[in-house]
């Protein structure tokens, strides 16, 4: 029997049992830019509804984390604005970026990101959406695509970016921030991370950055544990 179009979507997510109309808070989106994902980009500016930063990538002048550390020092966000980091070839295949912060602030979560869509790439399996499931309490935040920082902990986050290179490690380093962080991963909004080759040349390259990361923040254990600690389903309406 085939499924309608209308079906399909009430299994995927069901809108009759979404919550009222959740108000995102204030946030603004960083991004190192690269002029082939300008199509990404003219997406990503649209739901950043213009509160949108860029720096170039092209232009080579450093690694990611040290550009949006600057890029965050240079133009800072308000002060009741949410901090979203987002790289420049994000796909959101459910939900947007107004969404994704309006869920991760009605749960509380201080660092949070989108859930990843199975069909991609996922180097973690907590982080691949949850069917009926609105958003998660878990025990660490990935560092891209997106991850999004409330404005009470922006300081103590954004303090971890400078010398991080690419990210490499920093889950680690969130997950052991003092006083402890709620973490979580909101289900409703999915993303699509771009599947690409294995390179062992650049693995070699990140675990050598995860160590120095680990290294810096003192950390001698960079084991991390996957965790869903609390789920906000679907059905209630609050979390």
């Amino acid at each position: 029997m085939r499924i309608s179009d209308h079906a399909k979507a009430r299994i995927d997510w069901p809108l009759a049992l979404r919550p009222g109309k959740l108000a995102a808070p204030p946030f603004r989106v960083y991004a190192v830019a690269r002029e082939r994902n300008e199509g990404s980009l003219r997406a990503l500016a649209g739901q950043a509804e213009g509160r949108l930063v860029l720096r170039s990538l092209d232009e080579g002048h450093g690694r990611k984390f040290d550009l949006v550390d600057a890029m965050a020092r240079e133009q800072p966000p308000d002060p009741d604005e949410w901090l979203v980091v987002a790289d420049d070839d994000i796909r959101l295949v459910r939900g947007d970026l107004a969404r994704f912060v309006a869920i991760a602030d009605a749960a509380g979560f201080d660092l949070a990101q989108p859930a990843l869509d199975r069909r991609g790439k996922v180097t973690s399996g907590i982080t691949v959406s949850r069917p009926l499931t609105r958003a998660r309490l878990t025990s660490f935040v990935e560092f891209g695509p997106v991850f999004a920082i409330r404005p009470a902990v922006r300081d103590v986050v954004t303090a971890t970016f400078a010398g991080s290179g690419l990210g490499w490690g920093l889950r680690r380093v969130w997950h052991s921030l003092e006083p402890p962080l709620r973490l979580g991963i909101v289900d409703e909004v999915r993303v699509l991370r771009r599947n690409a080759p294995d390179d062992e040349a650049e693995a070699a390259e990140a675990r050598l950055e995860m160590y120095r990361t680990w290294e810096r923040h003192g950390l001698v254990d960079g084991q991390q544990p996957e965790y869903t600690y609390r789920s906000w389903r679907a059905w209630q309406r609050i979390p």
